[in-house]
């Protein structure tokens, strides 16, 4: 616990740290390339949420068709793209400082988005305290139990059928998401034989994924 006493906003206070050379291009910018890979997807979320927020608008005065609700109500999807803008806002914060503050706004709008994916209450609370506790208790650990998180949300999108245009969403999303993970498995594990760093690449493929799991659901 000693994590919580700790200067949340200093640099390098967290315990995570990434294959990344660190200081390469800017002497305020710990990990350069993992920081500024992010900034795409930041701004496809800011884009799909203006324009969420400017149909619900149109559908208000009934000059747009309304959402289709069965899957995830108009609300709910707001939120799920809200917490798919903070995903790459937060982690462009961790990456270009690695501080704890950053980890725990990273790690925990990844969560969020996550979450929201499941419909079923009980298992998202559970979820929740789950990853909340490993977080603050062994802060390092907590991006397995969110990577344990995203294979059974793609297990489930993977199965998941209402037409034939959606179906081909979560093909998409998994495909992405399983290629990001590899990444992100060989950017830990491979880290001292490679030559460069390629947890950049798992933000742009699991950022893409994440785009086509939005989709699925408007």
């Amino acid at each position: 616990m000693d994590k919580v006493n700790r200067a949340l906003f200093h640099y390098h206070s967290s315990d995570v740290s990434w294959c990344e050379d660190k200081y390469t291009m800017n002497p305020y910018i710990v990990e350069f390339l993992n920081t500024i890979s992010n900034l795409p997807i930041l701004f496809v979320a800011l884009y799909e949420l203006l324009l969420h927020s400017t149909n619900m608008k149109l559908r208000l005065t009934r000059k747009l068709q309304q959402y289709d609700e069965t899957l995830m109500s108009a609300d709910n999807l707001f939120l799920l793209k809200l917490a798919f803008l903070c995903i790459p806002l937060f982690s462009i914060y961790f990456h270009a400082t690695l501080s704890y503050a950053g980890q725990i706004l990273d790690e925990v709008s990844i969560l969020a988005f996550v979450i929201l994916l499941d419909d079923k209450r009980g298992i998202q609370c559970i979820k929740a305290l789950i990853s909340l506790a490993c977080l603050l208790i062994q802060p390092s650990l907590n991006r397995y139990v969110l990577i344990t998180y995203g294979f059974m949300i793609a297990y489930k999108l993977f199965f998941m059928h209402k037409s034939e245009i959606q179906s081909l969403y979560g093909v998409r999303a998994v495909l992405l998401a399983l290629t990001g993970f590899s990444v992100w498995v060989a950017d830990i594990v491979f880290c001292m034989n490679m030559p460069f760093s390629l947890h950049w690449a798992w933000h742009i493929l699991t950022g893409i994924a994440g785009f086509y799991m939005i989709k699925l659901f408007e």
